[in-house]
């Protein structure tokens, strides 16, 4: 990803709905802030990451003479110095020896099956040992809402457990966007990446919730700390740790 598509990135996320921002508080600015410093590093373990955050986020909401400005007042500089490795979609490599399963993690599909995520955003190994998940659950209904990832493959988000017919709505704070699924093993798929548009649009606002083609409720997940698993599961992606 180049520099200048990595800015402009950004900014669509800062700025993506000025209007509903007039009516938002420090948090969600705040929030959009950190997802934007999170989209333009290489993970939440990165250096990069660690100072867009205190340069730009930290202040936001503190007393407006504070020294340090908001990300949109100097944009540019929320450039890392090395940008994030672009990853092929590709297949997980079949060679590596699974890992004995972790029945409290998810896996990347045709790997192993996909069980509910833990409660709030938490990360780690998936169950075979050859990817990372970011993961969180609606404590109400059961679901579970992760983000999954493998070295040299394509990012996934996956909501379980689902048996539709794979089309689905995602809504944040009143817009909706439509998307369909992959249904394998009863666990929904779609890729999904920082430049995605279904990122961006879940990015914008403080929790997500989905729904199916009926409008029955699926799951209703907070995004307030997903950054930091989400970030720290690419970084380990990104770099095949």
């Amino acid at each position: 990803m180049t520099c200048r598509t990595m800015t402009a990135l950004v900014l669509l996320m800062a700025f993506a709905d000025p209007v509903a921002a007039q009516d938002e508080g420090p948090e969600m600015e705040q929030q959009r802030c950190v997802w934007a410093c999170l989209a333009n590093s290489p993970g939440a373990d990165s250096d990069e990451y660690s100072a867009c955050v205190k340069q730009y986020c930290e202040a936001i909401g503190t007393d407006p003479g504070a020294e340090t400005p908001a990300p949109a007042a100097k944009p540019k500089k929320l450039a890392p110095t090395k940008p994030p490795r672009k990853r092929p979609a590709a297949a997980v490599p079949a060679t590596p020896a699974p890992a004995a399963p972790d029945a409290a993690a998810p896996a990347l599909p045709g790997l192993a099956t996909a069980p509910d995520g833990p409660k709030g955003w938490q990360f780690g190994k998936t169950s075979d040992g050859r990817g990372y998940y970011a993961g969180t659950k609606d404590a109400a209904l059961g679901s579970s809402l992760n983000w999954l990832c493998g070295h040299g493959a394509q990012s996934l988000l996956a909501l379980s457990p689902y048996q539709g017919d794979g089309k689905v709505v995602f809504t944040v704070q009143g817009r909706p966007r439509e998307v369909q699924l992959q249904v394998e093993n009863g666990v929904g798929y779609t890729p999904i990446g920082f430049a995605a548009p279904l990122f961006i649009h879940i990015a914008a606002g403080p929790e997500v919730d989905v729904t199916d083609s009926a409008g029955v409720l699926l799951g209703r997940f907070t995004l307030l700390d997903a950054p930091t698993a989400i970030g720290q599961a690419e970084g380990r992606c990104q770099s095949g740790a």
